[in-house]
């Protein structure tokens, strides 16, 4: 098994889930506070009924996610013709098949990088992608400078 950053402890995950057997495998960003059950069913669910990978669909802000929205969405969209809003947005449902195909994989990081490794990845193997709605996406570390009841106008 791996060490290393947020890449190593996602291949390890991996590993037992491989080893368990497992048919999906959900994954949480560890600091969130608006994480709930029904995210984590929102993410396991299309993989039980067939699906490769489950990528979050956050409500956000218009300035939140410059990254995302301006460079990282435009570049999977043009590449690999991919419809993916939030694709390294940290939270995901995977299945067994592409477990498999993460695990064999060499570019997967094993500190920054990997919530894009994994959308990349699924992609570039034409995998089944969907996505699923979460809703607000609050790290605790959001709450050391703004108040989250004020972050969204859907939050107050």
């Amino acid at each position: 098994m791996d060490g290393g950053g947020k890449g190593g402890g996602v291949r390890t995950i991996l590993e037992v889930a491989r080893a368990a057997g497992a048919t999906c495998v959900a994954l949480v960003d560890g600091d969130l506070l608006s994480v709930s059950p029904r995210w984590v069913a929102n993410l396991a669910e299309p993989i039980l009924f067939g699906a490769d990978l489950v990528v979050p669909r956050y409500i956000r802000d218009k300035y939140d996610g410059v990254i995302t929205n301006n460079i990282a969405y435009p570049l999977i969209r043009s590449v690999f013709k991919a419809d993916i809003r939030q694709p390294m947005g940290g939270e995901y449902g995977i299945s067994r098949k592409l477990v498999e195909k993460l695990l064999e994989d060499t570019v997967i990081p094993h500190h920054f990088g990997v919530d894009t490794a994994i959308t990349v990845t699924a992609a570039r193997e034409s995998m089944d992608i969907r996505e699923t709605p979460l809703g607000l996406k609050i790290h605790s570390s959001l709450t050391k400078y703004i108040e989250p009841s004020e972050h969204h106008p859907y939050q107050r």
